[in-house]
């Protein structure tokens, strides 16, 4: 145990890390400010019980919630490992896919589509050139784009 509990403004200071006005700051708060041992008078310094100054940097540290609650971690870690492990049930049921499947699955509907849309024009040009009227042309690119959009529709094996 310390024969003398006392230190000095310079002294916490150090031990809290911060500038010794910032000490004079905190011991200003109104609320919780920092405890003085011994108020010095006029031109004298003041003193700093170091048993008080660690319980109240614990005190505040807490109300801040700085200090690691390990229940509280402990539960967030099992949550996520939970949480991780119902994912992974999820995707071997075949419920969930990763986001790279997703993506590559997402380019091939989207390449089908595009392959689609660029034969269109050249079916119409067909029908457009065989056709006598304009409804005609309307019914046959009508036809070609319905059937378009129903092969798309259709689930891939």
């Amino acid at each position: 145990m310390l024969k003398d509990e006392s230190i000095s403004r310079q002294q916490v200071a150090r031990m809290l890390d911060i500038s010794q006005r910032a000490v004079t700051q905190l011991q200003n708060l109104a609320i919780d400010p920092l405890p003085i041992k011994h108020k010095g008078k006029r031109g004298t310094k003041h003193s700093y019980d170091i048993r008080d100054v660690h319980q109240w940097q614990i005190r505040r540290q807490t109300s801040q919630g700085n200090i690691l609650n390990y229940t509280h971690e402990r539960a967030g870690l099992t949550k996520a490992l939970r949480e991780e492990k119902e994912f992974q049930v999820e995707m071997l049921k075949g419920k969930l896919i990763t986001r790279e499947r997703h993506i590559e699955e997402l380019s091939v509907v989207i390449a089908r589509c595009k392959a689609k849309l660029i034969a269109l024009p050249s079916k119409i040009a067909q029908i457009a050139s065989n056709a006598g009227e304009l409804i005609d042309i309307e019914d046959g690119a009508d036809k070609l784009i319905r059937e378009a959009l129903y092969e798309l529709s259709k689930k891939e094996s």
